[in-house]
């Protein structure tokens, strides 16, 4: 999962990064620095997102609109 995708998926949920923090166990610093690029996302994290979001035809459409308005 790209930064980008994490923090639009993040945005989908209408979340702040404190609250996606304490939805996924981490630290607020954790989300910044995934969303900022200055890390990635463990297997670990990985599967707490897979568990936790529904990442469904809903999710992509919004995900897509995002990347064509964000240019």
């Amino acid at each position: 999962m790209s930064k980008e995708r994490f923090m639009v998926l993040r945005l989908y949920n209408e979340m702040t990064q404190h609250e996606m923090a304490v939805f996924l166990n981490v630290s607020q610093s954790t989300i910044d620095a995934i969303e900022s690029g200055v890390r990635g996302l463990s297997p670990y994290m990985r599967g707490r997102v897979a568990a936790r979001f529904k990442l469904d035809a809903d999710f992509e459409e919004y995900y897509e609109n995002y990347k064509r308005t964000s240019i």
